[in-house]
């Protein structure tokens, strides 16, 4: 069985982007499935492994948005 919430914000995704429920649901495990393991820290520090479609952030980006705060 679904857990209640889920099926709310799937319910909610599926409407805004105009998909099936199902479509939604399986998006979302997939997404899951997907996610990398939890972060290494055998050398005392955490690596963290991004996903294949995650994209690389450039050091300008993260310089501006600190400058925006």
């Amino acid at each position: 069985m679904l857990n209640d919430h889920l099926v709310f914000e799937a319910r909610e995704i599926a409407l805004s982007q105009d998909l099936s429920l199902g479509e939604v649901i399986s998006q979302l495990a997939l997404r899951g499935l997907e996610s990398p393991p939890p972060p290494d820290r055998t050398t005392g520090l955490p690596v963290f492994r991004r996903r294949k479609s995650s994209r690389k952030v450039a050091l300008e980006t993260v310089l501006r948005a600190e400058d925006e705060d």
